[in-house]
């Protein structure tokens, strides 16, 4: 009864890969690809190709629809107008107030009117920078047209940069025709696993390796797409404690994938923590140091994002 089973089932994929219906044998594994026929390998990978295509197509349509947030600044209320409007308080008229109570009420309402005025600036400054789209703001990473000091200028890994930035060889049918004729096989059959991985198809356990002429790998651990590379994103947790503390850290780190990730792409959350400590390359510090007027605003402009988050996701 098993050899008949086990028959059934090998005559099944012979049909299956002599109709050209990859998906009838299941997986894009190196087995299944291996006894395809050429022909029919071929028209996998045009399969695949043209399947790429339409998904970058959509990536790119939703990207474009997609805001971008360079802050997550809150909008200044009625109050925050009022404090900023007051005469401000000097350091000077501090010192000379002869009451102890007296000059603990001042130091109140020189950090609040002090706090306002930031927000304010802060907002003004947002409001006053170009709309972009995610697409928008992509290019420009791929571009370099930030304007983001080196360190904090990075691509941010994701299927939409993916697309951006790879060819697709298996659309184009002379060059999986010249793999398989020059005796490419082996490296065409990876090709097709790598871009079924990507396109969300199953591909079997078999490792998958890195694609030759790619800058880079794009992911860890064949992962994809992931929305920051892996030391990246530990530097990033890192920062996030050295700048705004554990506490915070532990909460972005209680938010769900989906808001983690519609945080890191679609807003500038990267590049601002990466702002508040001196090397995100190198020994991770603060560098606010003393200045508790910077450390209170980089706190709250962090707690601005995770309220960002659950409104993207």
């Amino acid at each position: 009864m098993a050899k008949k089973q086990r028959h059934v089932k090998a005559k099944q994929a012979a049909q299956a890969r002599m109709a050209r219906n990859i998906k009838q044998l299941g997986v894009y594994s190196t087995g299944n690809l291996a006894k395809t026929a050429d022909k029919q390998l071929a028209n996998i990978a045009n399969t695949l190709g043209r399947e790429w295509e339409q998904q970058k197509q959509q990536a790119i349509n939703t990207a474009a629809k997609t805001e971008w947030h360079p802050s997550a600044v809150e909008k200044p209320t009625s109050k925050d107008r009022m404090l900023a409007s007051r005469a401000p308080i000097t350091d000077q008229q501090i010192a000379a107030e002869p009451v102890a109570k007296r000059r603990k009420l001042l130091r109140q309402q020189q950090r609040k009117i002090r706090t306002a005025q930031a927000k304010i600036a802060e907002w003004n400054k947002v409001q006053a920078l170009p709309k972009q789209s995610v697409l928008e703001r992509r290019r420009a990473e791929l571009a370099g047209t930030t304007g983001d000091a080196y360190e904090s200028a990075q691509i941010t890994d994701s299927k939409l940069t993916d697309f951006l930035r790879m060819t697709n060889t298996l659309q184009d049918r002379a060059y999986v025709m010249s793999q398989l004729e020059s005796g490419h096989r082996k490296e065409l059959i990876r090709d097709i696993r790598e871009t079924a991985a990507m396109l969300g198809h199953k591909v079997g356990r078999e490792p998958t390796a890195t694609k030759t002429g790619r800058s880079g790998q794009p992911y860890d651990q064949g992962t994809w797409p992931k929305y920051m590379r892996a030391n990246r994103y530990a530097a990033f947790e890192k920062a996030i404690a050295a700048s705004v503390g554990s506490k915070r850290l532990k909460r972005f780190r209680q938010l769900s994938t989906a808001r983690k990730r519609a945080l890191i792409e679609q807003t500038d959350v990267a590049q601002t923590v990466f702002n508040w400590v001196e090397s995100p390359t190198g020994k991770i510090t603060s560098r606010f140091g003393q200045d508790s007027t910077a450390h209170a605003r980089a706190r709250q402009s962090f707690e601005g994002f995770l309220k960002l988050a659950k409104e993207l996701a």
